[in-house]
């Protein structure tokens, strides 16, 4: 397999480079795709799973997602194994198809690295919802250094953990700009808010 060439994992969730994402992994395709990762330490890539147009049950990787990197993994208490992940970088799928085991795959290529930003002084509320928030978490996110003051790291991180559309957090992870990406989440933090 080729560094360029990597398993997708479709969701109804995204995760943030930096970020970690705790799975549960049950399914047999799922549990080949993390075994193979885990032999040859490679990643793979998380994607919005997105509904076919066609009403099927059918979900389809979002063409921008995450790369991952397997941290930690366990045998939960009903059988099923757990891994943790950590986001590494954020990838556009050129070309994807399934397996004959309905795993799915992708050519990807790397997105640019956001530029580094300061949490701008009117976004500065979101810093402080995410410093409570995270007191309350508990691993894996807890055992992660915090950056309050960098705009991709709080951004990345409330996008992760507030209760938003899937859809929304999509169109999140697609910004290159963390500073829009604080702008953008400002209005929705305070309408849940009341404020």
């Amino acid at each position: 397999m080729s560094p360029s060439t990597l398993p997708v994992f479709p969701l109804r969730t995204v995760v943030f480079p930096g970020g970690p994402l705790p799975l549960r992994i049950f399914e047999p395709r799922y549990l080949d795709m993390v075994s193979t990762c885990m032999r040859n330490d490679h990643g793979f890539v998380i994607t919005l799973a997105l509904r076919e147009e066609d009403g099927s049950d059918t979900a389809v990787p979002a063409a921008v997602g995450t790369q991952v990197r397997i941290t930690d993994f366990t045998r939960l208490d009903d059988g099923q194994l757990g891994i943790t992940v950590d986001g590494e970088q954020r990838v556009r799928l050129l070309k994807q198809w399934q397996t004959p085991a309905h795993l799915w795959m992708a050519e990807i290529e790397a997105l640019p690295a956001e530029t580094a930003a300061r949490v701008p002084p009117d976004c500065a509320v979101l810093a402080r919802l995410l410093e409570a928030l995270y007191s309350e978490l508990g691993p894996p996110w807890t055992e992660r250094q915090c950056d309050y003051d960098d705009a991709r790291w709080v951004g990345g991180r409330l996008v992760e953990i507030l209760p938003l559309e899937p859809e929304y957090k999509q169109t999140l992870l697609e910004l290159d700009d963390p500073v829009e990406r604080l702008y953008r989440l400002l209005p929705v933090v305070r309408e849940e808010a009341g404020a």
